[in-house]
């Protein structure tokens, strides 16, 4: 209650008699203070609860509860430290005044025992509010506030007697406190504490910082990092040639020194993080002053030293620091620190160690993409040059045009560079077909970055042949076969706003007539870059085009059939060219749920019809690939609209209609023997389908497929080979393996049969 009443007395005193300034202009100095004396007696209390503080500690609730009245007691002393003073001073101070000559002596005298008062209250106090700031229990962001606010009390202690060995102690262990980090006031703090309280706190600190830097997480090496630079500034703006100053840029100049020579790169990363607050603010002319300071005698020599790996941490810390330029120099000695650097960067960039080459290569870039605006045009080509002409055709190491190409990419964000880029670009297309997957995938993301500028085309960089000729020859399940099929989507997949299905059918039936094997690989990886229902949609498409193409073929074998005249005609003309003049007078085919036409330009051309058998399965064997990529995503409760769809457009009598038709051709002799295998795998490709869903979805094909089997002899008779696989693992995927044996064994009673009469079979 006493501390409490004394702080109340002092509030009282005060009450609303000081107020701030009213003209901006004016300061606190110009207007005269008001000093409120305090009675002796409050004094001697409130000397007595402060020196019982630390006794506390160890008294319980109640203690830490007197222990929190007496710390906001001792905090309004120190606040009102500059109006309250102690009775019997005034009459010292008129005696002294008296002999005194001058205002400012008079005041400075009254300061310094308003300070003496002040600080009466506060040299036992701070240090239980720093152990409270450490003291996991009373660690909260409320206790670093009340610390920051009582910082110039650190002034009051004189930190190179041994007295104050224990609170240097306390002060040292917050510059590598978490909350201190994590929070702003604390990181202030730890400002004023390194920059402006005494040089021995500061030397301590930097230990402090040097010890944490290695295994620290990256947040914390940039609060160091944010800390080193505001101290610095706090000390140069107080006295850029005092001690302190001094001893932070010989601190931040060691860092500098370990970043050019770490010996791993997670050193170098920790320790450029730190300083990556000061690279950052090199806009400003003190801190770029400060940049060609403490690198110019360090930099460059580092870059001609023996050891590669010194030379590799050069290329990734002039990036951070560039242009190293003094900005008190005129122009034209800037200019020559420019090009001492970019005399730096050319000599890395063409080094004969690999890994020096590689590391140069974002260094170019970076430098390029930063200051694209600031550097001349022939250092631009220098920089230019060595990239795309040099590191990027390297025929040492993969890795160096890895580097290079990557460099390029990312300075396609320079809108600037376009102008350049374009005529540049083109050289790259031999590295698109580079035995390294790592260049292959490099050159695949350059081309999606270009695929999105407007005044650079993909296709004119590389062509469109290669690219299907690569993606062909790419493994499916590879990054570079999604990347390419990224990078194709739009041309053979176009989607958004005004496209339709017919669109999207042309594109998808040009792929697999011009480059079906690079459509194969183009449709396995499909699904990773759409949504489950845009693959479903597409199957479904597939389908129809599919079920056309063979109402279309039946259409015209029934004419043929009915028009005698129609087949002489075709024997003079041919059979194909007949059926396709035949084809042009038909209706177009509409997709009523989707609004897709197939064209009549392509049933004039035959394209889809049936007898195109090789189009036919690269259609089947998509509709597959295509199915088999969503699988596992279809069983996903979120897609069950887009199962239930497919099972809707697959069920029926529409795959038992397509294997028939594709079955009696498989079984033409007067087709050729390419035709007869496309036949095949389009049948193959259907029971595939088929054994997705259930046997009630796919309506009597399940008896079709049995007496498939049943008639084996038959068939046997006919053509001699057949291949019943499919078949039977269709029917015993839905479960009717006692049907398959007792059909097999039927069909094999009537094989032996048929063998006594003396006739030859062959059962596959």
């Amino acid at each position: 209650f006493a501390a409490v009443a004394v702080r109340w007395h002092l509030q009282s005193l005060v009450g609303t008699s000081v107020k701030p300034p009213q003209n901006k202009v004016q300061t606190n100095k110009d207007v005269k203070r008001k000093k409120f004396v305090v009675a002796a007696d409050i004094v001697a209390i409130g000397e007595m609860l402060h020196d019982i503080v630390f006794d506390l500690q160890d008294c319980g609730t109640a203690g830490l509860a007197t222990q929190e009245a007496i710390g906001k007691m001792c905090e309004e002393w120190w606040i009102g430290r500059d109006v309250f003073v102690e009775k019997g001073f005034n009459k010292i101070n008129k005696s002294c005044n008296a002999e005194i000559e001058g205002e400012e002596e008079k005041e400075r005298d009254g300061e310094e025992e308003e300070d003496l008062l002040a600080e009466r209250f506060v040299v036992q106090y701070v240090p239980l509010l720093v152990i409270r700031c450490l003291d996991s229990s009373d660690s909260t962001a409320a206790n670093v506030k009340r610390l920051y606010n009582l910082r110039h009390t650190l002034f009051s202690f004189d930190f190179q007697d041994e007295g104050s060995a224990s609170l240097l102690s306390l002060l040292l262990r917050c510059v590598g406190h978490p909350l201190f980090l994590r929070t702003s006031v604390g990181r202030n703090f730890l400002i004023h504490l390194l920059s402006s309280v005494d040089e021995k706190i500061t030397t301590g600190g930097q230990t402090v910082i040097r010890i944490q830097i290695p295994n620290s997480r990256t947040g914390v090496l940039e609060g160091y990092g944010q800390i080193l630079l505001g101290a610095w500034k706090m000390a140069y703006s107080n006295n850029q040639s005092g001690p302190i100053c001094a001893a932070l840029e010989d601190f931040l100049q060691s860092l500098m020194d370990a970043a050019l020579r770490c010996p791993t790169l997670s050193m170098n990363k920790s320790v450029r993080t730190v300083l990556g607050p000061l690279h950052s603010d090199k806009r400003y002319r003190d801190t770029n002053a400060l940049l060609h300071r403490l690198y110019s005698p360090i930099m460059y020599r580092a870059a001609r030293c023996p050891n590669p790996l010194i030379r590799s941490n050069v290329c990734t810390v002039l990036a951070d620091a560039f242009p190293i330029c003094d900005p008190s120099k005129k122009r034209g000695d800037a200019r020559a620190d420019l090009e001492t650097g970019i005399d730096c960067m050319a000599n890395l960039m063409a080094d004969k160690d690999w890994r020096v080459r590689v590391a140069s290569a974002p260094m170019a870039g970076r430098v390029l993409e930063t200051f694209w605006d600031g550097l001349g045009s022939e250092q631009i080509r220098r920089l230019l040059d060595h990239l795309i002409k040099n590191q990027a055709f390297d025929s040492s190491t993969s890795a160096v045009r890895v580097a290079a190409i990557k460099a390029v990419t990312n300075l396609l964000e320079v809108p600037q560079s376009h102008a350049i880029l374009r005529t540049l670009l083109p050289t790259l297309a031999n590295l698109f077909h580079d035995k390294v997957q790592q260049v292959r995938l490099s050159i695949c993301n350059l081309l999606i970055r270009i695929k999105t500028l407007r005044p650079i085309k993909f296709y004119h960089v590389v062509p469109v042949n290669h690219l299907l000729a690569r993606l062909a020859r790419e493994d499916s399940s590879g990054p570079v076969a999604s990347a390419l099929t990224e990078l194709l989507l739009n041309s053979y997949f176009p989607s958004g706003e005004g496209v339709t299905g017919a669109k999207q059918i042309q594109r998808t039936v040009t792929l697999l007539l011009t480059a079906p094997d690079a459509a194969a690989v183009f449709y396995a990886n499909i699904s990773r870059h759409l949504a489950v229902n845009s693959v479903s949609k597409l199957m479904t498409m597939l389908l129809k085009c599919l079920t056309a193409s063979v109402e279309n073929d039946t259409d015209i074998v029934e004419e043929y059939d009915e028009d005698p005249v129609g087949r002489e005609k075709e024997t003079a003309l041919g059979k194909r060219s007949m059926k396709r003049k035949r084809q042009s007078e038909n209706q177009n085919i509409t997709d009523k749920e989707n609004g897709s036409t197939l064209s009549l330009e392509e049933e004039r051309e035959g394209i889809l019809i049936a007898s195109n058998t090789s189009l036919m399965a690269s259609i089947t064997d998509t509709i597959c690939c295509l199915w088999e990529s969503v699988e596992t995503s279809l069983k996903d409760p979120i897609n069950e609209a887009s199962r239930d769809f497919l099972v809707k457009s697959f069920s029926g009598v529409v795959l038992g209609e397509i294997h028939a038709h594709f079955e009696r051709c498989a079984t033409d002799n007067e087709l050729e023997v390419k035709a007869k295998e496309d036949c095949n795998h389009v049948c193959s490709c259907i029971l595939w389908c088929a054994g997705q869903m259930a046997p009630a979805d796919v309506a009597g094909f399940s008896n079709q497929i049995s007496r498939k089997i049943s008639s084996v002899s038959h068939y046997i008779n006919q053509s001699g080979d057949i291949d019943l696989t499919p078949h039977i693992a269709l029917l015993c995927l839905w479960g009717r393996e006692a049907d398959v044996t007792a059909t097999i064994g039927r069909s094999v009673l009537n094989l032996l049969d048929f063998a006594i009469d003396g006739n030859e079979f062959k059962f596959i």
